[in-house]
This record gives C-alpha cells, structure tokens and sequence, in this order.
C-alpha cells in the first residue's frame, strides 16, 4: 500500500488519479459532487478513463462489485475514518509498514518508500506535529 501525505495542492489527489488510470482502482472520495470533480480532472489532465469514483457512503454500505475491482484508492483517508465515527472524534490511527510491504508483494504497482520507523518524528504524529511527506505525491 502506497501512502501520499503531504500539504494542501501538492498533487496528492492528482497521484490517486494516475493509479486508477494505471491500475483500474476505484477512488473513494467523500460526495458524488467530488467524484464528479474527479471524473472530470482526469480528463483534463488527460489520462486514460477512470472508473467513476466511489462516495465514502458508498463504500462503507459495500456499493461494489467485490470481484470486478482490482483495489480501492481512498481520497483524504482521515475523513472517512471521520465519517465512520459518525459524531466522535477520531483521535488517532495506526498503519504499520510491514503490512504495506507485504500487501506490496501482492500489489507490484504500489510503491513503498522506505521509512525511518525509529525516528523521533513519528513517535507520535498529530495533527499539529504531522510529517512533511512519506511519498512526496509530487510526479
């Protein structure tokens, strides 16, 4: 699993389109309006079709064809673990890069960068102390 963080307008959401036009994964994003956005950017930016994106509500009810997607890109993931709070606040989340290397192993598109688990930074991430990037989401 690939992990794109950075600040607002730094092409993170533009990557996401470029692995649904490589790869054929659905992007799951947070309303039919955004997914329309979506739809429409990545022609502009002129690349192959997408599928048409997933809403949040769609995914948590499962509006899927399980077999016929070859893996979920998800737009802003801290939202949707927002909207799978409902009212209370999320407060934290952990990922564990071993899992991403391994479901890399499955997935060879994906890249993984290499991460410094043991650096200071990311002894405890919120959201004033967040990192600068793990994938620079820049192409």
């Amino acid at each position: 699993m690939e992990w794109i963080v950075g600040e607002r307008h730094e092409g993170k959401t533009v990557r996401l389109l470029q692995l649904s036009a490589q790869t054929g994964a659905y992007i799951v994003c947070n309303s039919h309006a955004e997914a329309v956005r979506l739809r429409e950017e990545a022609e502009r930016l002129g690349l192959p079709p997408i599928p048409f994106p997933l809403t949040y509500a769609e995914f948590r009810r499962a509006e899927f064809y399980v077999k016929a997607i070859p893996g979920f890109l998800i737009d802003n993931a801290e939202q949707l673990l927002q909207a799978m709070c409902k009212e209370v606040p999320l407060l934290a989340a952990v990922a564990t890069p071993q899992d991403a290397r391994s479901w890399q192993r499955e997935k060879p598109w994906i890249s993984v960068p290499p991460i410094d688990w043991d650096d200071t930074e990311w002894k405890k991430i919120t959201m004033s102390s967040a990192p600068q990037k793990i994938v620079d989401g820049k192409d």
